[in-house]
């Protein structure tokens, strides 16, 4: 999906939306969220679609009789094979890019208070939407999402917010890995309020700058480099490529200027795509390189 794929109306916009998976499937995660909805907070989770409902009803069943499907095409970005052998690496299979056409079903539902747990609420009332692919291509395992939110949904255009905001947790994800892996934030080792702040202000453009070049790098078809660098950075970035000996298209699309950026960073190509560690290198090597350039032409002038 690209950046700008998550709707956001004005309403949505004046709510502090919180995106999550299956391990926030929890009533004691659920309930502080639904008691703070008079502060605005609001909240997309993704559970099991058996997930049983206060009448003991799984929630895909429930779901099922208030039948009201609404078919959409969505893209869906490929995922890579996790490591470990554990739940979670079973359960996220790897898949290549494709589109889905989806049905889309949504609802009321209330989650009852579970044994042991310590709470005064003793049901939660949530809306649902149960998002199920009804065909997908062979030997792909099918796309079968249950969402419980906290917002309205009323209503086709309610449903399909509510599948845009969790399908942007994705991109919300290769923020962070950006901002982690690409700028390393953690290896800074900071322990105190100030030090923080002022790691974030330096680092999380350079991390929307990480994820906007390969956003755009992926887009079909290519988009010409200047979507991403100015006339200026493109100078720039040939010029420091032919010092490895690299040379970028007469005519470089936003592609060959990441490859190139990543190339700074020691990526070799034979690889496959470079991942944020050696993209974030060559990055800030090329940062550096034009803060330097852009200063010696000002005493130049």
């Amino acid at each position: 999906m690209s950046i700008g794929d998550a709707r956001l109306d004005a309403r949505t916009r004046a709510i502090v939306q919180a995106i999550a998976s299956s391990p926030a499937d929890s009533f004691p995660q659920q309930e502080p969220t639904i008691a703070g909805r008079g502060a605005e907070l609001g909240f997309v989770v993704r559970v099991d679609p058996g997930r049983r409902t206060a009448g003991g009803i799984e929630a895909r069943d429930l779901l099922q009789k208030n039948r009201a499907p609404l078919f959409r095409k969505v893209h869906l970005t490929p995922r890579a094979r996790k490591k470990g052998a554990g739940s979670f690496a079973a359960s996220h299979a790897p898949r290549p890019e494709r589109d889905a056409q989806l049905e889309i079903r949504w609802g009321a539902v209330s989650i009852a208070r579970g044994y042991g747990v310590e709470s005064e609420v003793a049901e939660l009332g949530l809306n649902a939407v149960h998002v199920l692919e009804r065909k997908a291509p062979q030997g792909e395992e099918p796309v079968e999402w249950m969402l419980f939110t906290s917002e309205k949904v009323e209503s086709i255009e309610d449903a399909a917010a509510v599948v845009d905001h969790y399908r942007a947790r994705w991109v919300i994800e290769e923020y962070f890995k950006a901002l982690k892996t690409g700028c390393g934030i953690e290896k800074r080792q900071l322990t105190s309020y100030e030090g923080l702040t002022r790691a974030f202000a330096l680092f999380l453009p350079i991390a929307w700058h990480l994820l906007s070049l390969r956003s755009l790098a992926r887009e079909q078809p290519p988009r010409p480099a200047k979507a991403a660098l100015d006339a200026a950075q493109l100078g720039l970035l040939k010029q420091m490529l032919r010092t490895i000996r690299y040379s970028l298209p007469s005519r470089p699309t936003v592609r060959d200027a990441m490859l190139g950026i990543a190339a700074l960073g020691g990526h070799i190509p034979a690889n496959g795509d470079p991942g944020w560690q050696v993209l974030g290198r060559g990055y800030m090597k090329f940062s550096d390189a034009e803060v330097g350039w852009r200063l010696a032409r000002c005493d130049q002038s």
